[in-house]
């Protein structure tokens, strides 16, 4: 795919100020991080499920002791609620992704840890951790999951602990879903060679008072209905000079690849780019540049950039 066009005012000066924002969101959880990717969910030497502690044969009680030394710092309980929150402006982030390509790290411009993806040993999703100090507390283990089937042309995005039964105090604690993903291609009319990787998604509705849809089945029950809002993906153009698809990216996307993609919601497209919601769009080899705004969540925008990690 062709991309054309210059930076528009679209992502403006608000950029900078919506950066700032999403780290006052997470409670002040990110910091400053420098160095290459790596291993960001468990730095050299410290092995996956290691114990803290001298305690080896009794792992429910080393875990009870960190995440009481957790709370006692304030760093349990709404950890993953800022990236729930749908946005008030545009915002940019960066996705970086490493080398073996098993995982995804979201950071601010500013080099700022958020979040980080890590496939699954099966190949079928991701864990997603909170980032603290570049290594997520391992007595809360991952935040959020992104499952997909088989095919992978099917994901699901939830929220490990649902944040409406915590705050309930209920002791069966539901997992909230979030989003969902569906990918499939479609064959261009004009040259049946020409293929586009297309992804449909479904989120929670956001109510005029600004309130989003809980889609829990602990909440809601399990035949209640979920509100939601459709999003599809924005159709490149076929340029019969070039013979060749082209779409715009307002000079946000330096290099063509099949991971290029944007999103707008459905009823309300367009060529404009007011009506694009989501950006994501190749930097350099192995760096990503994320812009989205209402209606998406930072959550919510991170796992569609994750889901098209399978596209070739």
């Amino acid at each position: 795919m062709c991309i054309i066009g210059e930076e528009s005012n679209w992502f403006s000066s608000t950029a900078a100020l919506a950066q700032r924002k999403v780290s006052q969101q997470v409670n002040g959880i990110v910091r400053s991080c420098s160095g290459k990717m790596g291993r960001c969910v468990h730095p050299d030497g410290v092995t996956v499920g290691s114990k803290v502690g001298d305690m080896p044969e009794e792992p429910r009680q080393w875990c009870a002791f960190e995440h009481a030394d957790l709370m006692e710092q304030g760093r349990t309980g709404g950890l993953a609620c800022g990236f729930l929150e749908v946005v008030d402006e545009e915002t940019r982030l960066c996705v970086n992704r490493s080398e073996d390509k098993k995982e995804l790290l979201l950071t601010t411009y500013d080099g700022e840890n958020l979040l980080l993806a890590r496939l699954l040993d099966n190949g079928e999703g991701f864990n997603i951790f909170v980032t603290t100090d570049g290594d997520p507390p391992r007595a809360l283990g991952p935040a959020f999951s992104l499952k997909s089937n088989k095919a992978k042309d099917k994901w699901t995005l939830s929220c490990n602990m649902c944040d409406q039964c915590e705050a309930r105090g209920r002791r069966l604690c539901g997992s909230r879903e979030l989003a969902y993903y569906s990918h499939h291609i479609e064959t261009v009319e004009q040259d049946s060679e020409a293929k586009i990787m297309c992804m449909d998604m479904e989120i929670p509705a956001v109510s005029q008072d600004g309130v989003t849809d809980v889609w829990c089945p602990i909440c809601k029950g399990q035949d209640g209905e979920q509100e939601f809002v459709e999003l599809t993906t924005r159709r490149p153009k076929w340029n019969n000079r070039h013979k060749t698809l082209t779409m715009d990216f307002f000079g946000r996307c330096k290099l063509a690849s099949a991971k290029n993609f944007q999103l707008e919601e459905v009823g309300k497209t367009g060529d404009k780019a007011d009506t694009v919601k989501l950006l994501f769009g190749k930097a350099s080899d192995s760096q990503f540049i994320l812009d989205f705004h209402q209606p998406l969540s930072p959550i919510q925008a991170f796992a569609a950039a994750i889901s098209t990690m399978v596209w070739k």
